[in-house]
């Protein structure tokens, strides 16, 4: 093929045009190759009429293996017309599809609409994800496309018991200090424990 060519979308709401040229043709059979130094494009795009105005994952993060929230806000600022709403659940690691969100049409779509589209996580690893949705009209065209990322899973981390031996000590005899922690977050942890000695007036006067 001659060339590919794909629209990355920002954060932000904006888009880039990416072009992916292949100058270089070469046919084994004949040995025969062709290198071309100069490409000409002419682009055609429209305006459209309707566009996301928002899409949200409520939460910093999702406990994996439960339900998702997903909303959506989309304007139509045209004449009414069919849109076709079609949401997919991406590993940002990797790009692979593993989820079909949604897929729905709005009649005869005139002005605002929301909804929410729940996603469930459950049997799916604790990871970085990008929800990405299309509006597109009857025939098909691309009208909109938005995408969030969002991190399914949990840290979280409960000291579960705290304990000194012996209760009651005199000067000079030795304490032993025992610490439990439990990871009863979504994904692996690592850190440290930090144990402060006071004494009655809240000084300290010893750390491990």
């Amino acid at each position: 093929r001659e060339f590919d060519w794909k629209v990355v979308d920002n954060p932000d709401g904006s888009s880039e045009l990416v072009i992916y040229l292949y100058p270089f043709d070469y046919n084994p059979l004949t040995t025969q190759a062709t290198y071309y130094r100069f490409y000409a494009f002419e682009l055609q795009y429209r305006q459209s009429p309707v566009t996301i105005t928002r899409l949200e994952v409520p939460g910093a993060s999702v406990p994996a293996g439960e339900h998702v929230p997903v909303e959506l806000e989309l304007q139509n600022n045209g004449e009414r017309c069919d849109v076709r709403v079609s949401a997919v659940v991406k590993r940002v690691d990797s790009g692979e599809v593993v989820s079909g969100l949604l897929l729905r049409t709005l009649k005869q779509l005139a002005g605002p609409a929301s909804f929410s589209a729940p996603w469930n996580s459950a049997g799916f690893p604790a990871a970085d994800y990008q929800i990405e949705v299309t509006l597109s009209d009857a025939q098909g065209i691309v009208l909109e496309r938005r995408s969030i990322t969002f991190f399914l899973g949990v840290v979280r981390g409960e000291i579960t018991g705290l304990t000194l031996t012996p209760g009651v000590l005199g000067s000079g005899e030795p304490v032993h200090i025992s610490l439990q922690f439990h990871n009863a977050g979504d994904v692996p942890a690592s850190g440290k424990a930090t144990i402060k000695m006071s004494d009655a007036e809240g000084a300290t006067v010893a750390e491990f």
